[in-house]
């Protein structure tokens, strides 16, 4: 599988059940351009837009946010993502750079783009819904807990599938890496998001 496929079942467009108490999304070089360019025009976005975060992570925390955010597949994705900048500490102690990502945030309510139709990102929806319900925990691939496929897979091939999926997604991440930034930036002031620092526990 190519990155901008995904996992589609037929059970998954009537559950919709992961839209919904989701977990922490990085959004991806796909989303963030297509934000970037889509979002002033569609009058939809921009209550979407304006409740991203940005996530600044210390180069120290980055194997750490890469597990709590589920881009952990026995390497870090976080890294192929963005480059890391200076953040002005100087310290010496390591963390004197830092990554920063766009994220919607964990959320007990819907995604704030999920529509009455689905997924308003359509095929630039964040890559951990891309691969949903697949998980890579314990060094081990799985199916989510509570996903209805657990008790009816539709597809031997899932675990082979994401594979795949994932590390073309780590090779096309990379080869925009150098852009991810700038667009962070450009969101950032357009929308004026909120900033969090992720700590590690």
């Amino acid at each position: 599988m190519s990155f901008d496929e995904e996992f589609q079942f037929a059970a998954c467009r009537e559950c919709q059940k992961c839209c919904k108490d989701i977990p922490t999304c990085i959004l991806g070089f796909h989303t963030l351009s297509y934000l970037a360019e889509h979002g002033s025009k569609t009058e939809n976005f921009h209550d979407s837009i304006t409740g991203l975060i940005i996530y600044k992570v210390e180069k120290s925390a980055l194997e750490a946010a890469a597990k709590a955010w589920h881009h952990w597949f026995g390497f870090n994705l976080l890294e192929k993502i963005v480059l890391p900048v200076k953040n002005g500490n100087g310290n010496g102690n390591g963390n004197e750079y830092e990554y920063e990502f766009v994220a919607i945030s964990k959320s007990r309510g819907n995604c704030p783009f999920l529509s009455y139709s689905g997924c308003s990102l359509h095929a630039h929806k964040p890559f951990h819904c891309k691969i949903y319900p697949l998980l890579y925990l314990q060094h081990e691939y799985m199916i989510a807990p509570g996903c209805p496929l657990v008790d009816n897979p539709t597809d031997t091939n899932l675990v082979d599938m994401g594979v795949s999926l994932i590390q073309n997604y780590a090779i096309f991440c990379e080869k925009h890496r150098s852009q991810y930034h700038s667009l962070v930036i450009q969101l950032k002031n357009q929308y004026n998001l909120a900033i969090h620092h992720f700590k590690s526990t």
